[in-house]
């Protein structure tokens, strides 16, 4: 039973570190979003230069914005993100908010370059369903673990299998929500997408590592790549796809994108089947993971 016990205690308390790391760090995101918004200070920034991708650091077109504190003090700022994938130019000009005694602590308040093309309707802000759909089942996933880990302490039977059945199910939730997520994301892109071409600027290997249940590892090797594209009223969107191919794609090659008109950095690159495939996929394993997970945790309790 000790032995058995020591991977699961193991793996119990880097779960908590793990999660108290993460906790002390969205506090800490809080108290600095809230030092800007209680007591920050707007202006209108200017875009003085940009920079290249260089990915997979810089996966968005880089630039420096140029904005002034009510006393006179001028600041300089480089910023990786904030237009979505579309290229600023210099000259442009964007409202801030921004903390005079922590300049960078600073926002983009509303960015008026990200509008929909010609002709487009405003996006559909989707609702929240997710949001309020989500926090009762991981809420019912953990109580169902932590009664069968505790039947199973009180018992004296192996943990191994309600910590495996766990992580499955864990897994799975998140899969199933991710997979309706991005299906519904994904609605106008899916039905009323607009085409152009684009070209192939970056590709690179990454490469993730798991550790299976029994220790193992599996390793696998993703080739992301970013695309460049021209909009019909002129402006550029290049950016990292937000999809993985399993080869590299050759720098240079000319691809269809299809395009939401409507937020027209969100693109696909891989053709209609494969975005129609990815969030099934996603949905799929979050269907069959809880199944597993559920039925290795109960034939255990009741094995």
């Amino acid at each position: 039973m000790d032995d058995v016990n020591l991977p699961l205690i193991i793996f119990i308390v880097a779960a908590v570190v793990f999660a108290g790391i993460n906790i002390v760090r969205g506090v800490l995101r809080r108290r600095r979003r809230n030092r800007r918004v209680e007591g920050g200070v707007r202006s209108e920034a200017e875009v003085v230069a940009t920079g290249a991708l260089a990915p997979p650091e810089r996966t968005q077109v880089p630039f420096t914005l140029r904005f002034q504190a009510p006393d006179g003090r001028v600041f300089e700022r480089e910023f990786t993100r904030g237009f979505q994938g579309i290229v600023p130019v210099v000259g442009w000009r964007v409202p801030v908010l921004f903390d005079p005694d922590d300049p960078d602590n600073l926002e983009i308040t509303d960015n008026p370059y990200l509008h929909p093309v010609p002709g487009a309707p405003e996006p559909v802000k989707p609702r929240p369903v997710l949001r309020y759909a989500a926090p009762p089942v991981f809420i019912a996933a953990a109580a169902l673990y932590a009664f069968l880990l505790a039947s199973a302490l009180s018992e004296d039977r192996n943990l191994l299998p309600v910590a495996v059945g766990g992580i499955f199910t864990l897994v799975g939730v998140v899969f199933l929500f991710a997979g309706i997520g991005i299906w519904r994301g994904q609605r106008r892109l899916r039905e009323e997408p607009a085409r152009t071409t684009g070209t192939i600027t970056h590709s690179w290997m990454e490469v993730r590592r798991r550790t299976d249940s029994d220790g193992g590892r599996t390793t696998r090797t993703y080739y992301p790549y970013a695309v460049h594209y021209v909009l019909p009223d002129g402006r550029h969107v290049h950016t990292r796809s937000s999809t993985s191919t399993n080869r590299p794609r050759t720098v240079g090659e000319h691809t269809e994108v299809l395009y939401d008109p409507s937020e027209p950095m969100r693109f696909f690159a891989e053709g209609g089947s494969s975005m129609k495939l990815m969030p099934l996929v996603f949905i799929a394993f979050g269907v069959v993971f809880p199944v597993i997970g559920n039925t290795i945790a109960l034939f255990a309790q009741t094995g």
